[in-house]
């Protein structure tokens, strides 16, 4: 029974109190990030919740909803946020450079752009938090096909990833992942922005393989950002952080990965078969 006892007296302190004693100062206190992690993944669950339970038997006996309007408003929204959030943040790190530095981080310094990148994290924590809302879209349209594992997957845990960041180390090489992250993001919405306008946009839209391109790089460059930390003598940046930071570029590189070789290589090869049977289907009937 005392193992059993001290087994989650050890739950409940990495989920409190630990969060607490290791906090930054400057973030610890703010909105969602006072104490653990469970707000963060309260929202987590909902979100989880809606798009593959509630929100579908919601939807189960009624008309997709016709949301183009209020979708071309949220991405003009999204791509004018993580837009300012890139320039802001690239100004921030001059040109990116700090967040290459290897420098241990002072939570009390008060230098005004390494508090600027400290509060863009937070910035960027709320941004993907409204990313979410991308997904209701897709339930309430009926467009179940786009609510797949890396869509939730991706959408349900960077949330997460930005809490971690900014409760135990805004600022710094950190900064490196969400930085590259807004500006995919600023392209992505600029994407859906522009087919939200309508069919007469189409001939403007035919990069969207190439932005899966991007992200496929962005994920490449995090890893190799995350291997420059872990092998660079006398770099300051945790090393858990390090290792942390290869888990997630990799996992993600190996999602999208797969996803650009299922959207993009076998839809070809079918496509391919099926041109080649329909003249034989035609003999056949």
């Amino acid at each position: 029974m005392e193992s059993i006892e001290s087994l989650v007296n050890l739950g409940i302190y990495y989920i409190t109190d630990f969060w607490d004693e290791n906090a930054d100062p400057r973030t610890k206190d703010l909105p969602l990030l006072k104490g653990g992690p469970i707000p963060v993944l309260t929202i987590m669950a909902s979100y989880l919740l809606f798009v593959k339970i509630i929100g579908p038997r919601i939807m189960r006996d009624r008309n997709p909803l016709d949301l183009r309007v209020l979708m071309l408003l949220f991405n003009a929204f999204m791509l004018a946020v993580n837009g300012a959030g890139f320039i802001f943040g690239f100004l921030a790190s001059d040109f990116g450079t700090r967040l290459w530095a290897c420098k241990k981080i002072d939570p009390y310094d008060e230098d005004f752009k390494e508090t600027l990148l400290v509060y863009l994290g937070y910035f960027y924590l709320w941004s993907r938090l409204l990313d979410m809302v991308d997904t209701i879209f897709f339930v309430l349209r009926k467009k179940y096909n786009h609510v797949s594992f890396l869509h939730v997957f991706h959408h349900g845990i960077v949330p997460l990833i930005a809490y971690m960041g900014l409760k135990l180390h805004p600022g710094g090489n950190a900064g490196y992942l969400p930085m590259t992250n807004v500006f995919i993001h600023t392209i992505m919405y600029s994407y859906y922005a522009m087919a939200c306008m309508g069919p007469e946009m189409a001939q403007y839209i035919w990069w969207k393989k190439h932005l899966t391109q991007l992200q496929l790089v962005q994920f490449a460059t995090v890893f190799s950002h995350a291997l420059y930390s872990f092998f660079t003598p006398g770099c300051e940046f945790p090393m858990i952080l390090s290792l942390a930071e290869m888990v997630i570029s990799a996992t993600f590189f190996v999602l999208f990965l797969k996803f650009y070789r299922d959207t993009y290589f076998n839809t070809k090869v079918t496509n391919n078969k099926e041109a080649i049977n329909k003249p034989l289907m035609k003999k056949i009937h």
